[in-house]
Formats: structure tokens, C-alpha cells, sequence
């Protein structure tokens, strides 16, 4: 039985982060989160419940690619659930007893506090299957733009470094698996700019993890 801890030892954190490996940082796309999932995650035949899923974009995307997949969504505003929607929506994660092979959570957990963002972390992990996996993208808050634009959205609470969203989910029941940073810049004056004040030339980042 794996057990969790209810809050994160901060001082911890910031020791147990400096071990994890900087491989990662080498992948990189110009595309966006959702083209990084239907080319990095086998989605054909797969259950999948999106996290802030409002009225099914990614599930529209999903199927213009031509993914087959059983959809559900989760999302607070109940007023979705008055919307004829294709998919089955839930406003309380507590209540859900199925187990979906995917969970994916795009652009939302940089809304939440830390302690928020482990409980329905910890809560996704309950409706996972055994193996299952969940996808996390967010803003990279050390790229150059991300630096000052991250804030134009009053509803942000925080951003998630990478070093910092893998600790935590780790310290939910997962396994790290892979990273890929998103939105990433050609410019070449861009690129030189990031060069000089050591900032990421990628806007986003999406990072896989595996229940365990």
C-alpha cells in the first residue's frame, strides 16, 4: 500500500529537485500540448477523462485526428452539464467510480496551490488504472516570454517549474516519465536574446507520468 504525505517538506523539495536528471531539457517542439500527446501517448482504444475539460476541445481535436477513444471530462462549472456534450461530465472528482487508462489536465494546474494541486492529483491517481497515465502541460515559466506574460492572467495562482511539478507529482503515488517543452521559438533573434539572459526559448512544457 503506498502512502503519501498530506503537504510538501519545502526544504526537501528543493534538495530532492537538484537530483532530478536535465536530459529532458533537450526535447523540444514548436508544436502545441495537444499535438505533443496524440504523437508521444498510444490514444486508439483508450479511456480518457479530461481535467478542465469546458465544453470537449481536446476531445474535438482527438477525433479530427482520427483517434478512436471513450471520452469523459471533469470541470467546476456545472453549468456544463446543460449543454448537450458527447461525453460524460463530472463536477466532483469523488464521485466518479470508473478508471480511465488517461488523464490529461492542459493549462489548468497553474491555477491551483500546491496543496490544492496534490489532492486532486492524488484523486486523479484513484481513477486511474493500474499503469494508467497522466498528462500535465502548463506555462514555462523560465522562458523569456513566460517570464512576464504568466502574470497577464489574473486567474494564474502560481506557475510550476518543471524541477518543482515533477517532485509534487511524484510525491502523488507517480513515476516521472518523460518532457518535452512546447511552443518553442525559431527566431533567431529570440533565440540569441534567451542566449544572453539564460532564459528557455519554449513557452510551455507537457510532462507524462505513470501511476505506481
Amino acid at each position: 500500500m503506498i502512502t503519501f504525505k498530506n503537504t510538501i517538506n519545502w526544504s526537501e523539495m528543493n534538495i530532492k529537485r537538484k537530483q532530478i536528471p536535465r536530459t529532458f531539457h533537450f526535447k523540444m517542439t514548436r508544436n502545441k500540448a495537444w499535438d505533443v500527446v496524440v504523437k508521444m501517448i498510444k490514444l486508439d482504444g483508450k479511456k480518457i477523462l479530461d481535467f478542465g475539460c469546458s465544453r470537449g476541445e481536446f476531445f474535438d481535436f482527438l477525433k479530427s485526428k482520427g483517434v478512436k477513444f471513450e471520452a469523459a471530462g471533469y470541470d467546476i462549472d456545472e453549468s456544463l452539464k446543460k449543454l448537450n456534450l458527447k461525453f460524460r461530465i463530472y463536477s466532483d472528482l469523488k464521485k466518479i467510480k470508473e478508471k480511465f487508462d488517461i488523464v490529461t489536465m492542459f493549462e489548468v494546474i497553474e491555477h491551483m496551490k500546491p496543496d490544492e494541486a496534490m489532492e486532486k492529483i492524488k484523486m486523479i491517481r484513484n481513477i486511474l488504472k493500474e499503469g494508467g497515465t497522466l498528462v500535465i502541460s502548463t506555462r514555462n515559466i523560465s522562458s523569456l516570454r513566460q517570464a512576464w506574460e504568466f502574470w497577464y492572467d489574473i486567474t494564474h495562482v502560481r506557475p510550476y517549474p518543471i524541477k518543482d511539478l515533477i517532485f509534487l507529482v511524484e510525491n502523488c503515488g507517480f513515476e516521472f516519465i518523460d518532457l518535452i517543452r512546447t511552443e518553442c521559438s525559431i527566431n533567431p533573434f529570440h533565440l540569441i536574446l534567451c542566449i544572453i539572459l539564460k532564459k528557455d526559448w519554449c513557452n510551455g512544457y507537457v510532462a507524462i507520468f505513470k501511476k505506481r
